[in-house]
């Protein structure tokens, strides 16, 4: 599990997300794919575009092999082969939701940070990582507090949404405490300092 780091999310925005990188290498379909070339990939996958749900990553991975659909025996290699890879240490995983799916886990590289607060690309509201959307939260509540509507409000503002739905409300919903997490750990850190 990550330490939230208090990262100063005016250092990391500024006045603007940082942009979403995408993948744009070529892979060979899963079924015709070694599992050394699988795992390359995979790597190369979240080394772009990480940290990255599981979901994201095996969506990214058949794209780049000119396919167009996850299918399950295509996500049973992928998220075999991405456990493996965080068995071995070559990725972390973290699932701070309780989501129990190896789709909805976030998977970053060693090195990298567990969340960077960054522009949406062409990723859903469902497709971001529960560590970014509640650093992406916590920077709205600076100038926006923490009541629920107009914080959700800016949170979408800054990714270029506009709909408040339902599902919206229950994904940022999921997220306001680990939103929490993060000013708790800033004020342990300031607090550890004088």
């Amino acid at each position: 599990v990550p330490a939230f780091s208090p990262v100063d999310a005016d250092e990391e925005v500024g006045s603007a997300l940082l942009p979403y990188i995408i993948f744009s290498g070529s892979a060979r379909p899963v079924h015709e794919a070694s599992r050394k070339d699988i795992n390359e990939t995979l790597l190369e996958i979240i080394a772009k575009e990480g940290p990255v749900l599981g979901n994201w990553a095996y969506s990214s991975y058949v794209k780049a092999s000119g396919g167009k659909r996850v299918g399950s025996a295509i996500y049973d290699k992928l998220n075999h082969e991405l456990i493996l890879l965080t068995r071995r240490g070559e990725v972390i995983a973290d699932d701070p939701l309780n989501r129990r799916s190896g789709g909805l886990r976030t998977y970053w590289l060693p090195g990298q940070q567990c969340h960077v607060i960054r522009k949406r690309g062409p990723r859903h509201l469902e497709d971001i990582p529960p560590l970014e959307l509640a650093a992406l939260l916590r920077y709205a509540a600076r100038s926006e507090g923490w009541d629920d509507a107009p914080l959700y409000r800016e949170a979408l503002k800054l990714l270029s949404l506009k709909r408040l739905t339902e599902q919206v409300w229950k994904t940022f919903s999921e997220v306001v405490p680990l939103a929490r997490k993060f000013e708790e750990a800033e004020s342990e850190t300031i607090d550890e300092s004088f």
